[in-house]
Protein backbone atom coordinates (compact mmCIF):
# COMPACT_ATOMS: atom_id res chain seq x y z
CA UNK A 1 0.00 0.00 0.00
CA UNK A 2 1.39 3.32 -0.94
CA UNK A 3 2.21 5.74 1.81
CA UNK A 4 -0.05 8.78 1.94
CA UNK A 5 1.64 11.88 3.22
CA UNK A 6 -0.42 14.39 5.05
CA UNK A 7 0.40 17.98 4.29
CA UNK A 8 0.49 19.84 7.60
CA UNK A 9 -0.37 23.43 6.88
CA UNK A 10 1.07 25.60 9.63
CA UNK A 11 0.13 28.94 8.08
CA UNK A 12 -2.87 31.15 8.73
CA UNK A 13 -5.32 32.41 6.21
CA UNK A 14 -6.01 36.07 5.57
CA UNK A 15 -9.50 35.69 7.08
CA UNK A 16 -8.07 34.37 10.35
CA UNK A 17 -5.64 37.28 10.58
CA UNK A 18 -8.42 39.80 9.91
CA UNK A 19 -10.59 38.22 12.63
CA UNK A 20 -7.77 38.45 15.19
CA UNK A 21 -7.03 42.09 14.26
CA UNK A 22 -10.75 42.96 14.53
CA UNK A 23 -11.01 41.37 17.98
CA UNK A 24 -7.92 43.28 19.19
CA UNK A 25 -9.31 46.56 17.83
CA UNK A 26 -12.59 46.05 19.68
CA UNK A 27 -10.75 45.29 22.93
CA UNK A 28 -8.49 48.36 22.66
CA UNK A 29 -11.45 50.59 21.77
CA UNK A 30 -13.45 49.33 24.73
CA UNK A 31 -10.56 49.94 27.11
CA UNK A 32 -10.15 53.49 25.79
CA UNK A 33 -13.82 54.28 26.28
CA UNK A 34 -13.73 52.80 29.79
CA UNK A 35 -10.75 54.92 30.77
CA UNK A 36 -12.29 58.11 29.42
CA UNK A 37 -15.55 57.41 31.30
CA UNK A 38 -13.58 56.78 34.46
CA UNK A 39 -11.90 60.20 34.29
CA UNK A 40 -15.07 62.04 33.26
CA UNK A 41 -16.79 60.89 36.43
CA UNK A 42 -14.20 62.46 38.77
CA UNK A 43 -15.77 65.93 38.67
CA UNK A 44 -19.27 64.48 39.17
CA UNK A 45 -18.09 62.36 42.10
CA UNK A 46 -16.37 65.37 43.67
CA UNK A 47 -19.49 67.57 43.34
CA UNK A 48 -21.72 64.86 44.80
CA UNK A 49 -19.35 64.41 47.75
CA UNK A 50 -19.33 68.16 48.47
CA UNK A 51 -23.13 68.28 48.15
CA UNK A 52 -23.48 65.41 50.65
CA UNK A 53 -21.06 67.05 53.08
CA UNK A 54 -22.99 70.35 52.83
CA UNK A 55 -26.21 68.52 53.68
CA UNK A 56 -24.57 66.69 56.59
CA UNK A 57 -23.21 69.96 57.98
CA UNK A 58 -26.55 71.73 57.59
CA UNK A 59 -28.52 68.93 59.23
CA UNK A 60 -25.98 68.59 62.07
CA UNK A 61 -26.21 72.34 62.70
CA UNK A 62 -29.99 72.14 62.95
CA UNK A 63 -29.99 69.05 65.17
CA UNK A 64 -27.16 69.63 67.63
CA UNK A 65 -25.96 72.36 69.97
CA UNK A 66 -22.36 72.46 68.73
CA UNK A 67 -21.08 74.70 65.95
CA UNK A 68 -20.56 72.89 62.65
CA UNK A 69 -18.52 74.42 59.81
CA UNK A 70 -17.86 72.90 56.42
CA UNK A 71 -14.31 73.58 55.24
CA UNK A 72 -13.42 73.13 51.57
CA UNK A 73 -9.68 73.12 50.97
CA UNK A 74 -8.76 73.35 47.28
CA UNK A 75 -5.02 73.01 47.91
CA UNK A 76 -5.31 69.66 49.69
CA UNK A 77 -8.45 68.53 47.81
CA UNK A 78 -10.38 67.80 50.95
CA UNK A 79 -13.76 68.57 52.43
CA UNK A 80 -14.23 68.35 56.19
CA UNK A 81 -16.70 69.22 58.91
CA UNK A 82 -14.75 71.09 61.56
CA UNK A 83 -16.69 70.12 64.67
CA UNK A 84 -17.17 66.58 63.59
CA UNK A 85 -15.26 63.49 62.76
CA UNK A 86 -16.25 63.55 59.10
CA UNK A 87 -13.71 64.19 56.40
CA UNK A 88 -13.83 63.39 52.71
CA UNK A 89 -10.88 63.29 50.37
CA UNK A 90 -11.84 64.56 46.96
CA UNK A 91 -10.44 63.02 43.75
CA UNK A 92 -6.86 64.22 43.23
CA UNK A 93 -7.38 64.75 39.50
CA UNK A 94 -10.02 67.42 40.13
CA UNK A 95 -9.36 71.13 40.57
CA UNK A 96 -11.64 73.05 42.95
CA UNK A 97 -12.49 76.71 42.54
CA UNK A 98 -15.07 79.05 44.03
CA UNK A 99 -17.17 81.87 42.63
CA UNK A 100 -19.95 84.10 43.93
CA UNK A 101 -22.16 86.80 42.56
CA UNK A 102 -21.15 90.09 44.16
CA UNK A 103 -17.77 88.90 45.48
CA UNK A 104 -14.41 87.90 43.99
CA UNK A 105 -13.46 84.41 45.13
CA UNK A 106 -11.26 83.61 42.12
CA UNK A 107 -8.01 83.10 44.06
CA UNK A 108 -9.60 81.55 47.13
CA UNK A 109 -7.97 78.36 48.43
CA UNK A 110 -10.07 77.62 51.54
CA UNK A 111 -13.79 78.26 51.90
CA UNK A 112 -15.60 77.82 55.20
CA UNK A 113 -19.40 77.76 55.49
CA UNK A 114 -21.44 77.93 58.70
CA UNK A 115 -25.19 77.32 58.86
CA UNK A 116 -27.69 79.01 61.21
CA UNK A 117 -28.93 76.64 63.92
CA UNK A 118 -32.54 77.83 63.89
CA UNK A 119 -33.24 78.30 60.16
CA UNK A 120 -30.63 76.24 58.29
CA UNK A 121 -29.65 79.29 56.22
CA UNK A 122 -26.02 80.20 55.66
CA UNK A 123 -24.85 82.15 58.71
CA UNK A 124 -21.32 83.00 57.60
CA UNK A 125 -18.87 82.45 54.77
CA UNK A 126 -15.13 82.78 55.31
CA UNK A 127 -12.81 82.73 52.30
CA UNK A 128 -9.09 82.43 53.05
CA UNK A 129 -9.69 83.64 56.63
CA UNK A 130 -11.60 86.74 55.46
CA UNK A 131 -15.29 86.90 56.38
CA UNK A 132 -17.55 87.71 53.42
CA UNK A 133 -20.52 90.08 53.65
CA UNK A 134 -23.59 87.91 53.17
CA UNK A 135 -25.69 90.89 52.03
CA UNK A 136 -23.71 91.04 48.80
CA UNK A 137 -23.89 87.27 48.22
CA UNK A 138 -26.86 85.38 46.81
CA UNK A 139 -25.17 82.22 45.50
CA UNK A 140 -21.83 80.52 45.95
CA UNK A 141 -20.67 78.09 43.29
CA UNK A 142 -18.11 75.43 44.07
CA UNK A 143 -16.62 74.23 40.79
CA UNK A 144 -15.00 70.83 40.30
CA UNK A 145 -13.11 70.51 37.02
CA UNK A 146 -11.58 67.18 35.95
CA UNK A 147 -8.42 66.69 33.92
CA UNK A 148 -10.48 66.14 30.80
CA UNK A 149 -12.23 69.51 31.21
CA UNK A 150 -15.53 68.06 32.45
CA UNK A 151 -17.11 70.33 35.03
CA UNK A 152 -19.66 69.91 37.81
CA UNK A 153 -20.65 72.63 40.27
CA UNK A 154 -22.38 72.72 43.61
CA UNK A 155 -24.60 75.78 43.98
CA UNK A 156 -25.25 77.00 47.53
CA UNK A 157 -28.15 79.44 47.97
CA UNK A 158 -27.24 81.80 50.83
CA UNK A 159 -30.77 82.89 51.80
CA UNK A 160 -32.14 79.37 52.25
CA UNK A 161 -29.09 77.16 52.80
CA UNK A 162 -30.33 74.85 50.03
CA UNK A 163 -27.81 73.44 47.57
CA UNK A 164 -27.78 71.41 44.39
CA UNK A 165 -25.40 70.03 41.77
CA UNK A 166 -25.13 71.40 38.21
CA UNK A 167 -23.38 69.44 35.46
CA UNK A 168 -21.49 70.91 32.52
CA UNK A 169 -20.59 74.56 31.94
Amino acid sequence: MPEVSKNKNLGMTLVEILVVVAILAIMVGGAGIGISLLYSRDSEKCAKTINTMLETTRMSSLARAEKFNLVLDSENNECRIETGEEKAELPSKVTLSFSAEGCDLSGCKVLEVEFDKSTGRVKSVVADSVSQDLKSLSLIRIHAVGQNGKKASVVLVISTGKHYVEYGD
